[in-house]
């Protein structure tokens, strides 16, 4: 009789007698083998009551039945053990263990690890993952070691103003949180309640300066450092002082307070064992004084008591008296109404008297509006004022020897027209009105003269040939 190759099953021969038996055993192989799972795999020893149907891995050195058969698959068929030999890649279930063990050819070891798990959707070590939490361990410690050098682990958020952090919780409600949290710096924060969270540093991202968002304590300490290295700090609490260590020598960050002895101290005075501090007088100048913005005054107008403020000049003017009779201050609206109808240029104000008098005039005034000036020669005399101009005008300007420009000979009254007369007008100019003997003589006449006009001419042969001039023309 043969058998399978795999699970050695026992194969039917060709005429052979009880077929039955045989297929029967094949079966019970089967059905011992498939879907494997055994008790236990730590008897070495059968167990005394066993039934059909119970499997067992033999643990090493296994006595009595079992003997000879370490490492295989005891199965109870029809009352007794049959010995099944493992085959390379066979799979088995430790029931009491809840191992899955794997036959490499030599041993059953646990199955090796997956080289790589991709995109899973969830997973959970010794734990349940969820939408939330996608990767969920449960675990007294978690372990990232590195692969021969360095190791880091990386949280990574989508914007600035997401939230990047470790969360730390005591019975999952948040206690403390380290992260760059609403923006690229470091923030550490703590919370009691899980819900509302205290800021206590910030380290920024861009200059790594550190901002305390709290008071910092140091534990005090009983004696100096032994060894302090520059730039520590500590509180001693046996000298009552905070102190530091700096250029290799430790001292007092803060020197301990002392009173400050009465007496002046330049612009203060100092009395009373240094309880009461006062200005001296006229210290206070205008440098020392606090800015003042352009346009504005130092006073105040809300009501009380109360530090100066700045005011407008609208606001100033409110804390100003109106000008009476005796008080000086602000014009008045009606005030203010009669002045701007003076016009520019104005004459200043004074009395009735200097305003009315001539004497104080400016300007011209027509003379039909004088009432009390009489036009006499003595009045006109008087309006000399040594400049020939409108109205100005004395002895001189009537002189005819001063007189310039022509005047009509009808103009002149006291004019007698004889040749005596004519003759004075001789300038040695021939212009009009101007003429002399020589002018009137007729042998220095040019030109032609109508014949008619000529009175003393007589017509006759001898006159008419003195005209012959030789010339063949028109009355000649």
């Amino acid at each position: 009789m043969s058998n399978s190759p795999l699970l050695a099953l026992p194969y039917l021969a060709a005429s052979q007698a009880q077929k039955h038996v045989t297929l029967n055993e094949a079966l019970s192989i089967l059905d011992g083998l498939l879907h494997l799972a055994v008790i236990t795999r730590s008897l070495a020893t059968p167990p005394t009551t066993p039934a059909d149907g119970d499997r067992y891995l033999i643990a090493a050195s296994p006595t009595a039945a079992w003997a000879g058969h370490a490492g295989k698959i005891a199965l109870r068929m029809a009352g007794a053990w049959r010995f099944l030999t493992p085959q390379t890649g066979w799979r088995i279930w430790i029931s009491n263990e809840t191992v899955l063990l794997v036959y490499n050819g030599t041993a059953w070891i646990a199955p090796p690890a997956p080289s790589s798990l991709q995109n899973l959707s969830l997973l959970g070590v010794n734990a349940t993952a969820d939408t939330t939490n996608k990767f969920a361990v449960s675990s007294s410690a978690v372990l990232f070691n590195n692969v021969g050098a360095g190791v880091q682990f990386k949280i990574n958020k989508a914007a600035a103003a997401d939230t990047a952090s470790l969360l730390f919780q005591t019975g999952f409600s948040g206690r403390a949180e380290i992260g760059i949290t609403g923006d690229d710096d470091l923030h550490f924060k703590v919370s009691a309640t899980g819900s509302s969270f205290k800021e206590s540093l910030i380290v920024a991202a861009g200059s790594g300066l550190v901002t305390f968002r709290n008071t910092l304590a140091l534990d005090p300490q009983p004696a100096d450092p032994t060894t302090p290295s520059n730039g520590q700090l500590w509180y001693n609490s046996t000298a009552g002082k905070f102190r530091g260590h700096q250029n290799g020598a430790s001292l007092d960050i803060v020197a301990a307070a002392t009173a400050l002895a009465d007496g002046d101290k330049g612009d203060i005075t100092v009395s009373g064992s240094g309880a009461v501090w006062a200005i001296d007088p006229g210290t206070v100048t205008n440098a020392k004084l606090g800015n003042v913005n352009t346009a504005t005054f130092k006073a105040r107008t809300t009501a009380g008591s109360g530090s100066p403020e700045d005011l407008t000049g609208t606001q100033a003017t409110t804390l100003l008296d109106v000008a009476t009779a005796s008080l000086k201050g602000l014009i008045s609206s009606a005030d203010f109404t009669k002045l701007s109808g003076i016009a520019t240029g104005a004459t200043a104000n004074s009395s009735d008297a200097i305003l009315l008098a001539r004497a104080t005039h400016t300007g011209t005034q027509l003379l039909a509006t004088v009432s009390d000036v009489t036009i006499t020669a003595a009045n006109l005399n008087i309006l000399d004022d040594g400049v020939d101009t409108a109205l100005h005008f004395h002895a001189a300007d009537r002189a005819r020897a001063n007189h310039t420009g022509t005047q009509l000979l009808g103009t002149i009254s006291d004019v007698t027209m004889t040749v005596a007369n004519l003759n004075t007008l001789d300038d040695a100019v021939n212009t009009a009105l101007h003429f002399h003997d020589a002018d009137r003589a007729r042998a220095n006449h040019t030109g032609t003269q109508l014949l008619a006009t000529v009175s003393d001419v007589t017509m006759t042969v001898a006159n008419l040939n003195t005209l012959d001039d030789a010339v063949n023309t028109a009355l000649h």
